[in-house]
């Protein structure tokens, strides 16, 4: 398994559905497994293109069976839209959060963009504003880096214990450096 198969499945379940509608801002624990087929939408619609393939599947509940790996995703998850045009959602964001807990929250997260006297909830109208794309690309790449960190580093540790039968980190992240 790839680096860039598991960066392919991460972009695939982050447009399966409209995060900020349901994740906390500090976002929610999700696990992360290896499992036969594309990850189903929901049960009524599952856009589902490849169902033999083994794929990378993000769930709320721990899977009893097989490896897991642990991970936090907030309501950014779903990134950009329409080749990093505009974020949709923003506002349902904020309203969702409240203007005062997104506001420390911003200050503690990025300082730089609370300090420069912007009305955040002002912009939550403006999807394509550079603040709030630069927003939720950032974030959306910080759920990146915890899900390709997570995966190789906890397969580092399980391949170092020979009683466990886990791959080791190239056997599910390639050395190419695909995803960074």
């Amino acid at each position: 398994m790839s680096a860039r198969q598991l960066r392919q499945d991460f972009l695939r379940f982050a447009k399966l559905h409209s995060w900020y509608k349901h994740l906390p801002l500090e976002g929610m624990v999700f696990w992360a497994s290896l499992q036969r087929g594309e990850q189903a939408r929901n049960g009524v619609h599952s856009q589902i293109n490849d169902a033999n393939s083994d794929h990378w599947h993000f769930t709320a509940k721990k899977p009893e069976v097989g490896k897991s790996y642990r991970v936090r995703f907030g309501p950014f998850l779903r990134g950009l839209e329409n080749n990093g045009s505009h974020a949709l959602g923003f506002h349902t964001l904020i309203s969702r959060a409240g203007p005062i807990m997104f506001d420390s929250w911003l200050a503690r997260e990025y300082p730089r963009l609370a300090e420069n006297g912007a009305d955040w909830r002002h912009l939550s109208f403006c999807s394509n504003h550079h603040d709030v794309l630069f927003l939720f690309q950032s974030e959306q790449e910080k759920y990146w880096q915890e899900l390709r960190a997570a995966v190789v580093g906890l397969n580092s540790e399980a391949s170092t214990n020979s009683k466990q039968n886990a791959p080791s980190p190239t056997d599910i992240l390639d050395k190419s450096g695909e995803g960074q």
